[in-house]
């Protein structure tokens, strides 16, 4: 039943769109059997090419008809209700590329203790590009985890010349939070949502993570976070140096042509399939078994990892029309 691991995506094929589109204090509709979108300033509105998009953001001030989103789900293009610079996620649509087989070997995968422990052993070593200890429990290693990605965080601030008193943002005044972390969390916002949709293309839930677990995006989150230090990060500390405030908006603009240009999308699909292959090796020895370690409630377990976002307060108004 597991065996075929596979992900079959339809329609257009998912490496070959474009990410994503923010819309904010807009209308999306239908005209001539095209998607359009009329600005709430009253501007012409402008042809949108949903078959060519994997995700739209809809931030709080827009709008969409029923037969725009019917077209939207003929196209595979997943809609996700976002706050203001796409931070905070509402709620998001469905597309029939669910697949209960694959659901069934996701959710075996994560119940199986020794294998949920292999997927998040994965996970370690394409993020860090690093052997995983073999002797740690899945609390000991995001334990780890938080503690490296809190290492790069202060050395990327480090190499870009930015202060940095950790990462902090309030959840009731998103001003209040300073410039680079306004503009990593509105990347990572970005980078989640281009996962969700993948994970959804592929056929798997969002729900049922590995590393994180006990949310609705558990699994994204996973995901996201593998790529979180390669194509977010850096770009974020850059954008911040050159364009201290305006940063959240130049980030979501280049993010979504790097994105392009690297054919992200791509590897997503590959990379969460190559995760959840099962392993098959022979029993341990008893001896063997000794050598385990077990959590030890005083060490880095203790430390939530670092990227899994806490419920945040919509930011003010951040328009971005740009296809």
């Amino acid at each position: 039943m597991y065996q075929d691991l596979k992900a079959q995506v339809r329609s257009n094929r998912l490496q070959d769109r474009l990410s994503y589109l923010h819309v904010g204090r807009a209308r999306l509709d239908v005209h001539d059997s095209g998607l359009v979108m009329t600005q709430a300033d009253g501007k012409p509105f402008r042809q949108i090419p949903v078959a060519s998009l994997t995700v739209i953001l809809l931030e709080p001030g827009s709008s969409i008809t029923h037969e725009a989103v019917k077209l939207c789900a003929q196209h595979k293009c997943l809609l996700i209700w976002v706050g203001e610079g796409g931070v905070r996620t509402y709620s998001a649509g469905y597309t029939d590329a669910a697949n209960s087989e694959k659901i069934l070997h996701q959710t075996f995968m994560y119940h199986d203790t020794q294998q949920r422990l292999v997927v998040v052993r994965r996970m370690f070593e394409k993020r860090f590009q690093t052997p995983c200890p073999t002797n740690k429990s899945v609390e000991q290693l995001r334990g780890m985890e938080g503690q490296r990605v809190k290492r790069r965080y202060k050395a990327l601030a480090e190499e870009y010349g930015i202060p940095w008193s950790g990462r902090f943002y309030d959840v009731h005044n998103w001003e209040k939070a300073d410039p680079i972390n306004r503009a990593i969390s509105v990347g990572t916002s970005c980078l989640y949502g281009i996962v969700e949709a993948a994970i959804l293309t592929a056929g798997y839930s969002p729900a049922v993570g590995f590393l994180h677990s006990g949310g609705a995006l558990s699994f994204v989150y996973d995901i996201g976070d593998l790529y979180k230090d390669t194509e977010v990060l850096p770009l974020a500390f850059e954008l911040t140096r050159q364009h201290g405030n305006n940063a959240e908006v130049k980030l979501r603009h280049q993010l979504r042509d790097h994105f392009k240009k690297t054919r992200f999308l791509a590897q997503v699909i590959p990379d969460i399939e190559a995760l959840l292959v099962p392993e098959t090796t022979e029993p341990k020895r008893k001896s063997e078994n000794k050598s385990v370690s077990k959590p030890n409630p005083q060490s880095d377990a203790d430390n939530p990892v670092d990227s899994q976002p806490t419920q945040k307060q919509d930011p003010p108004d951040l328009l971005d029309f740009d296809v």
